[in-house]
């Protein structure tokens, strides 16, 4: 547990500041501990120092990048927990086809996240903010 607070009170700002994914993200820099450890923290610790630094760092990298991504696909999303967005908007259940060689994602018919993940999409494809 002091290297989850060691590295999120040195690394996070740090990727804040050099990532600018959200408005203010370089400002505060929060890790939910409880949710890290229940994701990609969960294999840890081995028994190498560097190799947990490593994990950790990592894990919390894919928990920033995740829940950047729920604040942008909407309001339900920006409050849920990594698992919850992995299950919703990552996990797609999706069929890609290609015809005259371009790519199409067909997105289930009655999927209730279609209007969070097409929110998702278009602000990530958008061109940036001059």
């Amino acid at each position: 547990m002091k290297q989850l607070h060691a590295v999120a009170r040195r690394f996070l700002p740090a990727l804040a500041r050099h990532t600018p994914l959200l408005p203010g993200a370089d400002q505060v820099a929060y890790v939910d501990n409880a949710d890290v450890k229940n994701s990609a923290f969960a294999h840890a610790p081995s028994g190498h120092f560097q190799a947990n630094t490593a994990w950790l760092a990592l894990a919390a990298l894919a928990h920033n990048l995740t829940r950047a991504a729920g604040a942008l696909a909407g309001t339900f999303h920006a409050r849920a927990t990594t698992t919850t967005i992995r299950y919703h908007l990552i996990n797609v259940p999706a069929r890609l086809a290609r015809s005259a060689r371009r790519l199409t994602l067909h997105l289930p018919e009655r999927w209730p996240w279609s209007t969070d993940f097409t929110q998702l999409f278009s602000s990530v494809h958008a061109p940036p903010a001059l």
